[in-house]
């Protein structure tokens, strides 16, 4: 039972990561976007293709869901609040 419960333990930590590596791209999208800090544009640069799949994907689902378009702000702020909403869930499921 133990080896179970320390690799679950494990996978959550590793969801964790994930999910504060994805906050930190869009945070860093966001910054770039308002103030257009020269030392953030290769960092952003870097980060675009991959904050694009995942907004394509999330603008796809939530196309065929409710028949609308969503911009941009609207995903990126939809994907922090869900990832928020996720993390307390596992929290409290632990």
């Amino acid at each position: 039972m133990g080896l179970i419960n320390n690799f679950s333990v494990f996978v959550v930590h590793l969801l964790f990561v994930v999910m504060d590596i994805l906050l930190v791209m869009i945070a860093a999208k966001v910054i770039y976007n308002r103030w257009k800090p020269s030392w953030l544009k290769q960092a952003v640069e870097a980060v675009e293709p991959i904050i694009g799949f995942v907004l394509n994907h999330l603008k796809m689902l939530l196309t065929k869901i409710t028949n609308k378009t969503f911009s941009e702000r609207t995903l990126m702020l939809l994907i922090i609040i869900c990832l928020s909403l996720l993390r307390l869930l596992t929290i409290g499921l632990l």
